[in-house]
């Protein structure tokens, strides 16, 4: 996650996920989304944000989604998406609080899983 987000920006990411329809794990081999809070402004938090990225990509499984969020992606965003196919969802800051929304709409599978009762989506946050 980005350097310069306050605690309690961090905590809000995590809990911008309903809890009966997200379940937040600790690797990506468990994940069905995994999401990258980017940093723009500080040098080594832009490489490792890259870096982040491009490994979790290894990680995608069919009907997974890797998410890029943040100050990256809101100062480059031209140039993230033209290098970075194997991105499919890129937010800016602005999208924090609606980041289940969005990942809702790019996937339509994901609206035959998050049926009440259903199984949950399992959640990485970087």
């Amino acid at each position: 996650m980005c350097p310069r987000l306050p605690p309690h920006k961090k905590a809000n990411k995590q809990k911008s996920f309903p809890d009966e329809n997200y379940e937040v794990v600790n690797s990506p081999d468990d994940a069905d989304v995994m999401i990258v809070n980017t940093c723009g402004f500080i040098s080594s938090a832009k490489e490792e944000s890259i870096k982040t990225i491009l490994e979790l990509a290894n990680y995608k499984k069919e009907n997974s989604v890797l998410v890029v969020t943040g100050c990256l992606m809101q100062r480059y965003k031209d140039e993230l998406m033209r290098e970075l196919p194997e991105v499919d969802i890129f937010s800016g800051v602005g999208d924090y609080d609606k980041i289940d929304e969005i990942i809702l709409k790019k996937q339509n599978l994901f609206l035959t899983v998050m049926k009440p009762g259903g199984p949950r989506l399992r959640v990485q946050i970087w």
